[in-house]
């Protein structure tokens, strides 16, 4: 993928936010740093200028956002392993936990700038929320999925450092990668939202 590739068909013209999300080890950190040299505003700084994202030949200079991530593992928890990426119409949350969630939000949106990346793998499961969020506020935002093949995952996974458990529910997540996909493409699709996959082999990465 190339900065151009990036920005076409859509538009020229840059989303308020870009979402960046995938299942652990498929890309996301790659991404990210191709955006962050095509100008976008990383909010991770904030929290530790020394924190990096981990390639498997490389170091990037990608920064988790502590508090993206925090907000993503309140919303985990408060829902209660309900299941996050269902359909608007589908919702069976309660109304006052939906409003909290997209209310929480919109309070750490308001602090960034324009043109602003966030990257968690955790977005599976609390896209619903954030383009809820940037929608009432009336900002822009085009969400990027990364995906590799479950062999490449694998073996991505092996030479990463992981616990036991983190790999058990990276397993879980990539058993059920398409089904994220194609459920985010269509919560993308009814808001008319920008939505791109990128697939990396990992001998790329």
């Amino acid at each position: 993928m190339t900065r151009i590739d990036f920005l076409q068909p859509q538009s020229i013209i840059k989303p308020d936010f870009v979402l960046v999300c995938g299942v652990y080890k498929t890309g996301t950190s790659l991404i990210t740093h191709i955006l962050e040299e095509d100008g976008y505003y990383n909010p991770a700084i904030l929290n530790n200028k020394l924190e990096h994202g981990n390639g498997l030949s490389q170091k990037y200079m990608t920064r988790e956002c502590q508090r993206t991530r925090n907000i993503n593992r309140e919303i985990i928890s408060l829902s209660k392993n309900t299941h996050f990426f269902k359909l608007e119409s589908e919702i069976s949350m309660k109304a006052t936990l939906t409003k909290l969630n997209i209310n929480f939000i919109k309070h750490f949106l308001l602090e960034l700038p324009p043109n602003s990346i966030l990257k968690d793998p955790q977005f599976t499961y609390t896209l619903y929320y954030w383009i809820e969020a940037i929608a009432e506020l009336n900002k822009s935002v085009k969400v990027c999925f990364t995906n590799r093949t479950v062999a490449d995952s694998i073996m991505a996974w092996n030479e990463a450092y992981f616990t036991k458990t983190l790999l058990a529910k990276n397993r879980l997540a990539l058993n059920n990668m398409l089904l994220m996909q194609k459920l985010q493409e269509n919560i993308c699709f009814r808001k008319n939202i920008p939505f791109e996959t990128f697939y990396f082999p990992k001998r790329e990465y």
